[in-house]
């Protein structure tokens, strides 16, 4: 997917009109063999292609209908760089958003700390039905908190004071999703604790 993407950037670089054409089959291509991959290999290319800022309609409908469209199974690692990806190339489809917070509840239990504050940040921050996005908020904070609870019991090093910072950001982007006074007193002790 790098190199692929890399030869897209490349040959738009270039400014000749065969080499602008040969990008546009690549991404034609890609776009076409979606289908073929699996989602893992397509949250390659989403990645990749919202780096590069690989802006082909084409292309972003295509991973859109694949992701969308599928049942196979996701990791945490893939929904977070999906989210992450289709939110840094400014996709507004509502329809895109929801599939994936439903994605997000069918990996909850295997979410490890440093997945949540990602995924929270960008379902702050894209279109979807508020009582939906309020739900999975909700429920990632909840499991958030016990993996806090947990650290504070026997630290690992899994929470963060970045993961921290970056839930606070979120939330506070939208303060009416989630009463944020159990967080903030679970985050005051936690801190306070590392201190003393």
């Amino acid at each position: 997917a790098k190199d692929i993407a890399a030869a897209v950037v490349y040959c738009r670089e270039v400014g000749h009109a065969a080499a602008e054409d040969l990008s546009d089959v690549i991404v034609e291509t890609v776009s076409s063999h979606m289908d073929r991959l699996d989602l893992r290999r397509v949250s390659f290319f989403i990645t990749t292609f919202a780096k590069q800022q690989i802006k082909d309609t084409v292309f972003w409908k295509s991973a859109a209908r694949r992701v969308v469209n599928s049942s196979e199974p996701l990791t945490p690692e893939v929904v977070v760089s999906v989210l992450d990806a289709f939110r840094k190339r400014g996709m507004k489809s509502e329809t895109i958003f929801q599939a994936l917070a439903r994605r997000v509840m069918e990996v909850l239990q295997s979410l490890e700390p440093n997945h949540i504050p990602p995924i929270v940040a960008t379902l702050c921050r894209v279109p979807m039905k508020e009582e939906d996005r309020e739900e999975v908020i909700r429920e990632l904070l909840v499991k958030w908190l016990r993996m806090l609870e947990q650290e504070k019991e026997h630290p690992t090093g899994a929470v963060t004071i970045q993961q921290i910072l970056s839930l606070a950001v979120s939330l506070g982007l939208s303060p009416d999703i989630v009463n944020t006074a159990v967080f903030t007193k679970e985050v005051f002790d936690f801190i306070g604790n590392r201190f003393h």
